[in-house]
């Protein structure tokens, strides 16, 4: 499933499964420490496979029954993955954006006791064991952008007219 949704928004899917495999080894019922943005107020739990916080699963129309439901939570992911390489032009940046948008502004910034640099290297270690021999990392993975004059959306992928979703801090 992460193979053909990776496919689909042109995602690589060393990215797509290194980024799932660091963020919660494979787990779907997966749920983070609760995430408190810099003025110390409470943004939730990371949900699923992907550790997708509850405002993006929402902005997608994504009900809470379904934030950890497998299929829902590869395909949110993946698209989220796919915006941010439309905005980054980098796997390198995406990967960190994932994390969180504030780690590209401050990449040794530490969130959660880990940097941006941190979660870089930690994801790129599980995104070796997908490379093919010869590969060495995030910049050396090519795969097209996004498709379409906006690239696709999340309707496409999970069937709702939502457009894919923007990174929020």
């Amino acid at each position: 499933k992460v193979r053909a949704a990776a496919t689909k928004a042109g995602v690589p899917l060393e990215i797509a499964m290194g980024v799932r495999d660091y963020e919660s080894s494979g787990n779907p019922e997966a749920q983070s420490e609760m995430n408190y943005d810099k003025d110390g107020n409470s943004q939730g739990q990371a949900q699923g496979l992907f550790q997708i916080m509850p405002s993006n699963l929402q902005a997608a129309g994504v009900t809470e029954d379904k934030w950890r439901d497998p299929d829902t939570n590869i395909a949110v992911g993946i698209a989220m993955l796919a915006d941010a390489y439309k905005s980054y032009g980098s796997w390198d940046k995406v990967i960190m954006a994932h994390y969180g948008p504030i780690t590209l502004q401050d990449p040794n910034k530490k969130y959660n006791g880990v940097s941006g640099n941190e979660y870089l290297r930690n994801v790129m270690s599980r995104v070796q064991k997908y490379l093919p021999t010869g590969r060495a990392g995030a910049a050396d993975i090519t795969a097209p952008p996004p498709t379409g004059e906006n690239g696709p959306f999340l309707a496409d992928i999970i069937g709702q007219p939502t457009p894919l979703l923007a990174l929020q801090e």
